[in-house]
């Protein structure tokens, strides 16, 4: 556990450091965010709103996502990079019921930002 994070700190330090791509990530974190935490809303809807946000990887699994199941949860504070690449990211966006993290990929440098993962807290 603790030569990957060592790994990704590292990845995270040799980037090339891109303050533009940085920004969107932590948009597109907090925009997830947002629209995941909301246990109110019919599943049909949450799922629509979701789909465009997320990455084939997350779809093929947001089938078994119950958002009843949530926390209800709206972002505060400042989201933080925590480790990333040109191409995959992960962000900590801190939120009413705790820090989520948002785990996203882009195919090349100046595409959009797609969630493969959210983590709860």
């Amino acid at each position: 556990k603790i030569a990957g994070l060592v790994a990704a700190l590292q990845e995270f330090l040799e980037r090339d450091h891109d303050q533009e791509a940085d920004e969107l990530a932590m948009e597109s974190a907090t925009r997830v965010v947002t629209l995941w935490a909301r246990p109110d809303v019919p599943i049909a809807q949450w799922t629509s709103e979701l789909r465009p946000q997320l990455s084939a990887v997350a779809m093929s699994v947001l089938s078994f996502a119950d958002p009843t199941a949530l926390d209800p949860a709206k972002p505060e504070g400042d989201p933080r990079i925590m480790a990333g690449s040109k191409t995959r990211v992960r962000v900590e966006v801190p939120t009413t019921a705790g820090p989520y993290r948002v785990t996203m990929s882009r195919d090349s440098d100046g595409t959009n930002w797609l969630v493969d993962r959210v983590d709860s807290p």
